[in-house]
């Protein structure tokens, strides 16, 4: 079976989207990949027509991305066009397909937004089984918590890494306010410690499992609240990265 074997590629016809598809073709190339290409339309109380006149102006912009992506030398699975919440629909179908990789494009944000990437590909990158990825592809950022699905996310972010000679950092936060440090400022210091060790210990035999040989890598754990340390355009992947 190869290492991407499928690749799951949302689109919403946005400039981010075009990108994101790029990426999913550059990858499928390396990888001999197939894509599936998905756009979600939401539920709206529209009259059947004009919601049957929208539905078939979608599909013919999908059909042309399949054309595109085919003459590109890419092979596409399949175009689905699904209703309801991106989120949701991207997680059933990515689980359905058995998919190797998720790739969306990021969205649009307010300005106090704390992600960058904006509320669905957040969602996907916290809650997906699958790997998530937006692009572009490097250099690459890759957060373990040594479940399974990171163990995953991991062997295809080396993969990713040697394939494109970008550099990898792949990053193990824990959140101090879950330690559960009530004590006095010098035994909470104590405790840190002793659990900075002990999440040392588990990250390194974590990362051993793991051939580095030929990817530029960093690792490291640090302390701190995981949606802001581990963050697609932060300080730890030297200034944006794929994620």
């Amino acid at each position: 079976m190869k290492v991407l074997e499928k690749i799951l590629v949302a689109t919403d016809f946005t400039t981010a989207a075009r990108d994101a598809l790029a990426t999913a073709r550059a990858t499928a190339r390396v990888f001999k990949s197939r894509l599936i290409i998905l756009h979600v339309m939401p539920v709206t109380p529209a009259e059947p027509q004009a919601l049957a006149t929208i539905e078939t102006a979608v599909r013919q912009r999908l059909d042309e991305l399949a054309t595109e992506t085919v003459a590109a030398g890419v092979a596409v699975e399949k175009t689905v066009l699904a209703h309801g919440s991106p989120f949701d629909q991207i997680l059933q179908l990515a689980d359905a397909e058995d998919v190797n990789v998720i790739i969306v494009g990021s969205e649009q944000k307010r300005p106090d937004d704390s992600f960058r990437l904006g509320v669905t590909p957040e969602r996907l990158i916290r809650k997906a089984d699958k790997p998530g990825s937006p692009p572009p592809p490097a250099p690459i950022l890759c957060a373990v918590d040594f479940s399974d699905p990171s163990r995953r996310a991991l062997t295809n972010a080396i993969h990713l890494a040697r394939q494109f000679d970008a550099p990898l950092t792949v990053l193990h936060v824990f959140d101090t306010v879950r330690v559960g440090l009530v004590e006095t400022p010098a035994t909470a210091a104590s405790d840190l410690a002793r659990e900075q060790q002990s999440r040392q210990k588990e990250f390194d035999q974590f990362m051993a499992g793991f051939d580095l040989t030929g990817v530029q890598a960093t690792a490291r754990v640090v302390t701190g609240q995981r949606p802001r340390r581990f963050c697609p355009r932060c300080e730890w992947a030297g200034g944006g990265c794929w994620c």
